[in-house]
């Protein structure tokens, strides 16, 4: 949560700067795009040639370290980057002057030509949905910063939503339930790993607890509390309602037409937070659909920018990042 207050301030000090037309692209270009991609803020896709072999590089960035994916291209550009412009904290409703911001700091880093993709286009195609047929499919990725639900078809989305929402504010819940009921203080890695071992989206079957150690806000000494199962779900299922209810959000907006495929085939997880226990059956009782968690959850964002970079045609299709004004 720090990187991402740092890359998001770096951002908008960047922003502002421009705004006062004041050279700020040396000093804090590379800062914002180094920061967010830090943050996992930022994912980047960008294309290396590598002695006489065109090497596709995909890099994404986040609390738990980066990784890297290599693979062989086909035809690709050279020096060319895929920016998921989602990736700054509001995706849905990106501010001018970030984007921009966002966009410049990116070139400043050495990109020669930046698109920008939809979070959730990039989540939809990296998890292997059929996005380019006229079918319906939705997907809801659940990332650190925000959930992005949206119906796509025909390589394009039809209805969507973002909402400020996902795995950081289940940590927030659990360090500000603590605080609360135990009037312990604990930090946000504690509070990770305690949603990691413990936190269900529906009421435990069993009574599981853990050790956690905080410090005490009445005397400021150190003190473990057993924190349980049971906790851990009433600490985060205000978030996951929120979650459910930008799915059914989207559900009430979607045609008719595209809403039976999407009951067909149900709707699809993406994204790091997705992972908490029993998420998706959660959303499939709410809704009556069937839900599927994506194979590799985490990693679909960064490996749709990368399938977009391996295909010039379905590339070329998408808006290219400008600088006006």
């Amino acid at each position: 949560q720090a990187i991402a207050a740092t890359a998001m301030n770096a951002i908008q000090a960047y922003g502002c700067m421009l705004a006062l037309g004041i050279p700020a692209g040396p000093v804090l270009a590379p800062i914002a795009a180094a920061a967010a991609v830090a943050a996992g803020m930022l994912q980047v896709a960008t294309i290396k040639k590598q002695a006489e072999a065109q090497t596709a590089e995909y890099y994404t960035g986040g609390f738990t370290g980066g990784r890297n994916y290599r693979r062989e291209a086909g035809v690709v550009h050279e020096g060319e980057f895929v920016a998921n412009h989602d990736a700054v904290n509001n995706p849905a409703s990106l501010p001018a002057l970030s984007r921009r911001a966002v966009v410049e700091a990116v070139q400043v880093a050495g990109a020669k030509k930046i698109y920008l993709v939809e979070k959730a286009l990039a989540a939809a195609i990296g998890s292997g949905l059929p996005v380019y047929e006229p079918l319906g499919s939705m997907v809801v990725d659940i990332g650190g910063g925000t959930t992005d639900t949206a119906i796509v078809s025909m390589g394009g989305m039809v209805v969507s939503q973002s909402v400020d929402v996902g795995g950081s504010r289940m940590d927030e819940t659990i360090v500000s339930y603590l605080k609360t009921y135990s009037s312990m203080l604990i930090g946000d890695r504690t509070a990770e790993q305690v949603k990691i071992d413990l936190a269900s989206a529906t009421p435990p079957q069993e009574n599981r607890y853990v050790h956690v150690r905080g410090r005490d806000l009445l005397s400021a000494h150190a003190m473990d509390v057993q924190f349980t199962s049971a906790q851990a779900y009433e600490a985060v299922r205000e978030p996951c309602t929120a979650i459910l209810a930008s799915v059914k959000w989207v559900l009430e907006r979607t045609p008719p037409e595209l809403a039976a495929d999407i009951m067909r085939n149900g709707i699809h997880l993406t994204g790091g937070a997705s992972q908490i226990a029993n998420l998706d059956r959660f959303i499939a009782m709410s809704t009556g659909i069937p839900v599927l968690l994506a194979r590799e959850p985490s990693d679909c964002t960064i490996l749709g920018l990368g399938y977009l970079l391996e295909n010039p045609d379905l590339l070329e299709s998408l808006p290219v990042a400008t600088l006006k004004g």
